[in-house]
Formats: C-alpha cells, sequence, structure tokens
C-alpha cells in the first residue's frame, strides 16, 4: 500500500474522478499573523488541489491512500515560512511514502533550513516530488538535491511519457498540456503546466512501488522515453584555489588592469613585495603612491627580480601587447622561472597551453565556469543588488567599485561582491566577471547571463547586506558601424545583473544626450533605477587627442559646472570620482536608496 501526502488547495468531493473512501485524513493549516492554526477538513474553493489529486488517484495503484493538507485559501500563493511549517509538521505528525507538492518558492532565505528538513524526509523514506515554477524560475523545493523536481516539456506528448534529465536539478520532465478535469457532477475545468506534470509523476512513482529516492531516481531514468544526457561541452576544469594561501606576492606587468591591485593593496590579504615592468615600456622607475597616500612602489625591472626572495606568488597581468612589442613570450618565460624556483601564480591571461610547458606550477587564471544545465531557468534574488556602469572605458569603474568596497566593510555591511576585472578574486571578492581586454571568455547570450544569475545565488545564499558588481566599459554604443563596437556582452551583463540601482561612470567630455541615452537604457531594460552619475575628471589635452587617453584634469571650476549640468538635465545628483567628499555623500546616497 502506498500513502501520499498532497499539499495544496484541498479536494472537491464533488468531483467524480476522486475516491472519497481512500482519503485518510484531511487537515488545514492557516497563518495568523506568527501563528499557524490547524483545524479539520480541506474543502477545496480553487480547484487546484482537486485536479491534482484526481490525476494522481487516476495514475497510481487503487489501494493507494492519501492524506490531504490544505494550505491554499483565496489563490495559489505560498510563502517560505509556510511551506517550511508544513513540511516540518508532516516530519513530525505525517506517515507518509511521498509528498506531491504541486507548488514552490522562487525566493528561498532559509535555504539551510529548507534543505535539512528535505533531507530529514528523506532518511526517513519519504520521497518529495515537486514542480517547478510554471514562469521559468528556478523554485524550491523542486531545486534541492534531496527532491524530485520536475518540469513540463512539449517533448512529452501523452500524459505517460516523461523525460529524464543527467546532471540537473531538473530531474524529470512530465506531460503539462492542459487537461480536463471534473470539479462538481457538472463542472469541468482545464489545469495545465507543472503542477499536472508534478502530478501524473507522483502518480507514476506510486505505480512502480519504488520507496527511495535512489531508486525513484533509477526507475524513472529506466522507463523514460528520452533522456537528457550530461552537457560535457558545458562542465569547465577547475583549478584548486591559491588565492586564500598567498601571503606575498610581486606583480609583473605594470598596466591598466595591475594599476588598481597596487593603488589599492591596503584591501589585499596579502603584501606586495615588489612591482616590475619591462625596460622597454618606459615605466621602469617610476613611483607609485598607493590610493590612500600612505605607501609608495618603485617599479623594478623583471630582469631584477630575485627569484630566491621569501615571496611565494607571482601575479601575471596581461601579457599580449609585451609579446608583440619586445617579441618574446614574457608568460612563458616568467612561468618556467616560476618552476625552478617554486612560486605559485595567479594569471589574468588564460592560457592552458602555455601553462603545460611548466606543469610543475601551480596556476590559476580568473575564469568562468558553468557547470550545469537548468534549462532556462533563473533564481531569484532577494538580496539587494548595486550595478555600477559607465559611457566608456578607462573612467575608474573599477576603481570606484574598490573605493566603495572599503566604505562597506568599513560600515561593518556584509558584502558580496563581482569584480569586473582579474584582480578581483585578489581582493577577497565572491567572483570575477571579466569579460573586458583580453579575456578568452567562452559564455555568451543566455549562458553567460545564466552564468551570472547563477553567481548571485551563490553569494546571497551567505547571506549577505547587499551584492555589488561592475560592468565593463559602455553601455550604449556610440557609433555601431563594427562588430567590436556593440555592447552586446554589456547588455548580457545588465540583464543578468537585473540591479536594484545603479551608479554610471561618466567621462567630463561625454554629451549629455549620450549620458541620458545611457540612464534610459539602464532603466529599461530592467526594474531599476539609476541614482548617481560618477564623474572621471580627466579630460584630452587637445583639440585633436580625442582617440588618444585622457591625460588632463579638468578644472575645479570645470568639474563644479559639469556636475551642476548633470544634476539638472539628468535629474540625477554627480560626484567626483576619488573625492573625498564627494565619495562619502555617494556612500550616503546608496544606503538612503536602499533604506528608503
Amino acid at each position: 500500500m502506498n500513502r501520499i501526502c498532497i499539499i495544496d488547495s484541498g479536494y472537491d468531493a464533488e468531483s467524480i474522478h476522486i475516491d472519497e473512501k481512500l482519503i485518510t485524513e484531511t487537515i488545514t493549516i492557516k497563518r495568523d499573523d506568527d501563528n499557524y492554526i490547524i483545524s479539520s477538513g480541506a474543502k477545496d474553493v480553487l480547484g487546484h488541489g482537486t485536479a491534482v489529486l484526481s490525476i494522481i488517484q487516476r495514475d497510481s495503484p487503487t489501494d493507494t491512500v492519501y492524506q490531504i493538507i490544505k494550505i491554499f485559501e483565496s489563490e495559489l500563493s505560498c510563502g517560505e515560512d509556510m511551506l517550511l511549517f508544513v513540511l516540518e509538521y508532516v516530519y513530525e505528525h505525517i506517515v507518509c511514502d511521498y509528498i506531491n507538492l504541486s507548488l514552490g518558492v522562487t525566493l528561498c532565505k532559509e535555504r539551510a533550513r529548507l534543505i535539512d528538513i528535505c533531507d530529514k524526509l528523506c532518511e526517513k523514506g519519504v520521497i518529495i516530488v515537486s514542480a517547478f515554477d510554471n514562469d521559468g524560475a528556478v523554485s524550491y523545493p523542486a531545486a534541492l538535491p534531496g527532491v524530485i523536481g520536475v518540469d513540463s516539456d512539449e517533448i512529452c506528448k501523452t500524459k505517460k511519457d516523461i523525460a529524464y534529465v543527467e546532471d540537473s536539478m531538473v530531474n524529470v520532465f512530465a506531460y503539462g498540456r492542459v487537461q480536463r478535469i471534473s470539479k462538481t457532477f457538472s463542472k469541468y475545468m482545464y489545469i495545465s503546466g507543472t503542477s499536472v506534470a508534478c502530478a501524473h509523476v507522483t502518480g507514476l512513482l506510486a505505480s512502480l512501488g519504488v520507496k527511495t529516492l535512489k531508486k525513484a531516481l533509477a526507475s524513472l531514468s529506466h522507463i523514460a522515453a528520452f533522456t537528457f544526457y550530461k552537457s560535457d561541452n558545458r562542465v569547465g576544469q577547475k583549478n584548486g584555489s591559491i588565492v586564500s594561501s598567498i601571503k606575498k606576492a610581486i606583480v609583473f606587468p605594470y598596466n591598466k588592469e595591475m594599476h588598481s591591485l597596487v593603488k589599492f593593496d591596503y584591501l589585499l590579504p596579502f603584501s606586495i613585495e615588489g612591482v616590475f615592468d619591462t625596460s622597454k615600456t618606459g615605466l621602469v622607475g617610476r613611483k607609485i603612491d598607493t590610493y590612500r597616500g600612505d605607501g609608495q612602489y618603485t617599479i623594478a625591472n623583471w630582469k631584477d627580480i630575485e627569484w630566491e626572495a621569501d615571496f611565494d606568488t607571482v601575479v601575471i597581468g596581461h601579457t599580449e601587447d609585451y609579446n608583440r612589442i619586445t617579441d618574446e613570450d614574457w608568460l612563458k618565460k616568467t612561468l618556467e622561472l616560476c618552476s625552478k624556483y617554486n612560486k605559485k601564480v595567479y594569471c589574468f591571461d588564460e592560457d592552458p597551453d602555455v601553462a603545460q610547458s611548466s606543469p610543475n606550477v601551480t596556476i590559476e587564471w580568473p575564469h568562468k565556469d558553468f557547470l550545469q544545465d537548468k534549462f532556462g531557468k533563473l533564481y531569484e534574488i532577494g538580496a539587494p543588488v548595486l550595478g555600477i556602469f559607465g559611457t566608456g572605458s578607462k573612467q575608474g569603474k573599477y576603481t570606484l567599485q574598490l573605493i566603495l568596497r572599503e566604505f562597506f566593510l568599513n560600515k561593518g555591511y556584509k558584502l558580496g561582491q563581482i569584480g569586473s576585472e582579474p584582480s578581483a578574486m585578489l581582493f577577497g571578492m565572491d567572483d570575477v566577471f571579466h569579460f573586458g581586454f583580453n579575456r578568452k571568455f567562452k559564455l555568451s547570450g543566455p549562458e553567460f547571463i545564466e552564468a551570472l544569475n547563477d553567481s548571485l545565488n551563490k553569494i546571497q545564499n551567505r547571506g549577505v547586506d547587499i551584492i555589488m558588481a561592475g560592468s565593463q566599459s559602455g553601455t550604449v554604443p556610440y557609433d555601431p558601424v563594427n562588430l567590436k563596437y556593440l555592447t552586446t556582452r554589456q547588455m548580457d551583463f545588465l540583464l543578468g545583473l537585473n540591479p536594484d540601482y545603479v551608479l554610471l561612470c561618466i567621462n567630463f567630455f561625454d554629451e549629455l544626450n549620450y549620458i541620458k541615452r545611457t540612464i534610459m537604457l539602464i532603466e529599461s531594460l530592467g526594474d531599476c533605477k539609476v541614482i548617481a552619475a560618477v564623474l572621471f575628471p580627466m579630460t584630452y589635452s587637445g583639440e585633436y587627442a580625442v582617440l588618444g587617453t585622457p591625460s588632463k584634469r579638468a578644472s575645479y571650476e570645470e568639474i563644479i559646472e559639469k556636475k551642476k549640468t548633470v544634476n539638472k538635465m539628468c535629474k540625477i545628483p554627480c560626484f567626483e570620482l576619488g573625492e573625498k567628499g564627494d565619495m562619502e555623500k555617494l556612500f550616503t546616497c546608496i544606503i538612503n536608496s536602499f533604506t528608503r
């Protein structure tokens, strides 16, 4: 005999598709403020539970009995608190073999507690069958490993068809097309979607008579009409993380991406023992002040590195341009010496072929692997998200991220952060999405969005107060005359991040119309608000220098006037990047936006 507990909207005894004699227990659970009220009976006024029960009864063996728990009254909406309470109630008070949950929640703040109760039920011999969200979002408990997560798909043409999925949070697809169910003797209703698919799977498992999760999955795999196999080409190779073990490091070469690492050395969990470059760049001998102004480095020549010194790691930045200038392979040369002197390597450029030439080197690079096919399902992010976007390149977006990181940490906030540069992991950030210069990024389009959403979910599961992430380069194309000028990756980043609020980094020489277009795009592409502009105060030194790099700081009067103009025309406050008073005001603006 099978015992199935159905948690839904109850049942209607007048439905001709329901055998009431097989129902052994009925209760209703309601929430009144912070209390839960339990009463007998489970009269269905919505029809959903009736449809689910009738499908399961039709597919299950005739000696199956049912316990009905009603949690829906006026609408099919279940909060996480109710879901947790009812599962814990079942664990304590109900004896059953299966739980059918044609429902779920998309935001799981108490993930550990939900995993715990599902695992306890599984250990007790209860198989939980749960539907995924009809709109395609990741939902719980269907997404948990101790639960059979069910989705619907057009590949299942009949009520008996199922498709089994390897290595995914979606365990099985089933028939979810519109079905006609009797509500009473004279009235019918039509129901479709994952709720229906879930009910079919519960009935199928009961007919198979399996009583453990492992046997249930094996049986579903064996009888499936279709199988989605593990996508080997989407599984990346992971290196062992060396970031947490770095104590003393040297950096080479000193280029744009290395600039922030040295300038903000006080935010690093390790010390920088030296900064090196080649003699061909003209940088050797230059002094570098830290952002705080309490430290200074002198760039030394690469050939003068004392390899027998006690530094343990070499941080190698982008070397491709250096190779062209000098006709030497700087990455290969440096790795050979790291191998000889037993130094670890954190490398910005991902080049497995070169790494294989020095197999004894422990090497890591910031890369993004996507390990699981979720069929496009995205997590709902409950933690507040702050995005940093820009109108162009080389305007201090990463510097701003580091400045704000210091503010958040000093104020005691539990910060989650995704960095936009390959050095992000060295600063202790949670993840890196570097899709800028010289990045051999493997993901694009939907996969990129899915991977970013997956990263956000992992960060929010740490219980952070806020998540901050920055994009690369510009957001709106200036002149789309070549594919390289299109900002498709920035659009993917914006869609995947789906921020609540955005800071827009702007250039001193940006036209107001372009700034407005960027704000409109960001706000229209997602449900977010651009709350402030951050002005990069550098400009060009001459009329015909626009193709170069801004090299002259605008005057105090020009900066004040630009800030006033942006504030007036764009209706948002404008702050100067790096100016202490402005940065403090910006941080206050951020906090006020998230707390009002």
